[in-house]
């Protein structure tokens, strides 16, 4: 899946609220605040501009190509409070479409909510806002002005998931067989007699032993079968970092002409942005005002989590039944109860001519299964590239 987590930068708290004042921040040399008159003009080398109280029903105020009507403010391009830009007619100035959108009477480039930049070249993006990884000042967002935020830096990295432990429930389930009997005469389990399976459970058996039999030992029947349910292995992917980290602030908004000019009229992009445009892959930068370069990845693909926890066959499970011996061949005179454990059993009976096996109740019991899964899998694979050019 694609991710576009936004890296771990420092982002600038909201301005104070109840300023009246509209500001455009110029940096760099780059002034791409405009003051509406009946042209647009690009405005350069003015590192502050102050406008006079609004007219009457615009109410707003802006920073860094953002407004905010009645009550709102805006810090850096990132709104807070009020319903932004509601001057008049109602919403934010839409910069290219030809109409006054904020009813403050200046429509598009005429408006100093939009700027005039220079034309993209054939082939590159839209002009855009962009906050490089060069600069000294804190992320501040991308507003509603240009509103598709895009991480971006020369490398991305991210360590592997840490996956949960597995674990798996107590076998459930499962069927168990049938004891062998081994007779002896020779006592505490010497000198064994002919051995012999008992075939059904809570069946009269005969099953004759030799005079003398004086101790007898019941093996464990084996268990089959049954399964133990899993749990665990959930994943937590560690948010990816950046070396040299930079936004990319897109909006879908069209772009319109500056009256007079070549320029293109564009939301105001100002201080700590600059007016970009963008290509796919590594590519130096076109002949003319967008010089500026950044080799720059813009996302990634990530994959990572964690395998599923599974759960092996049971092992070690018992099942502990017991064998009645009887002296006569009908199972009406008992004379011991063995468990069936494999131990040693003394059982000083004159004769022994029937038997009858009882399985445990509850099938087997005991036992566990291994975990399996788990374990980190996948990778934070950066890309595309691309080459973002700037208005120095």
């Amino acid at each position: 899946m694609s991710r576009g987590l936004r890296p771990r930068v420092p982002r600038l708290p909201s301005r104070a609220a109840g300023r009246t004042t509209r500001r455009a921040l110029v940096a760099g040399g780059l002034a791409l605040g405009v003051l509406g008159s009946a042209a647009c003009t690009a405005v350069l080398g003015i590192d502050d501009i102050e406008f006079g109280p609004p007219a009457s029903g615009s109410g707003g105020q802006s920073s860094g190509g953002q407004s905010a009507g009645g009550g709102g403010q805006s810090a850096g391009g990132q709104n807070t409070g009020g319903a932004g830009a509601e001057g008049g007619a109602g919403g934010a100035e839409h910069c290219g479409n030809g109409v006054d959108d904020d009813g403050n009477l200046l429509a598009d480039c005429a408006d100093p909510a939009c700027s005039c930049v220079p034309p993209p070249p054939a082939g590159w993006s839209d002009p855009f806002a962009f906050f490089p990884n060069g600069s000294a000042q804190l992320f501040p967002g991308c507003g509603a002005a240009y509103p598709t935020e895009t991480a971006a830096g020369q490398f991305v990295f991210g360590a592997p998931a840490t996956c949960t432990t597995c674990a798996c429930t107590t076998p459930s389930g499962g069927t168990c067989g049938m004891p062998s009997v081994q007779p002896f005469g020779g006592g505490s389990c010497g000198g064994p007699q002919a051995p012999f399976t008992m075939g059904t459970d809570e069946t009269c058996e005969q099953h004759l032993v030799q005079p003398g039999t004086d101790s007898i030992r019941v093996s464990s029947p084996a268990a089959s079968g049954g399964s133990c349910s899993a749990s665990g292995g959930a994943p937590t992917v560690p948010d990816p970092f950046w070396s040299g980290a930079a936004f990319v602030c897109d909006t879908d908004d069209a772009t319109g002409q500056c009256g007079g000019g070549a320029d293109v009229c564009v939301s105001a992009i100002a201080a700590p942005f600059k007016a970009c445009v963008r290509i796919a892959g590594s590519t130096p930068c076109p002949a003319g005002p967008y010089s500026e370069a950044h080799q720059l990845v813009l996302g990634y693909t990530d994959d990572r989590s964690c395998s599923a926890c599974g759960c092996g066959s049971p092992a070690g499970r018992s099942c502990p039944g017991t064998l009645d011996l009887f002296q006569d061949a009908i199972c009406l005179m008992p004379t011991f109860t063995v468990p069936a454990d494999g131990s040693c059993f003394q059982v000083q009976a004159p004769d022994l001519a029937a038997m009858i096996y009882h399985q445990p109740p509850n099938g087997p019991t005991g036992g566990l299964c291994a975990a399996t899964g788990g374990t980190p899998t996948g990778s934070l694979t950066p890309g595309p590239t691309h080459t973002v050019c700037c208005v120095p």
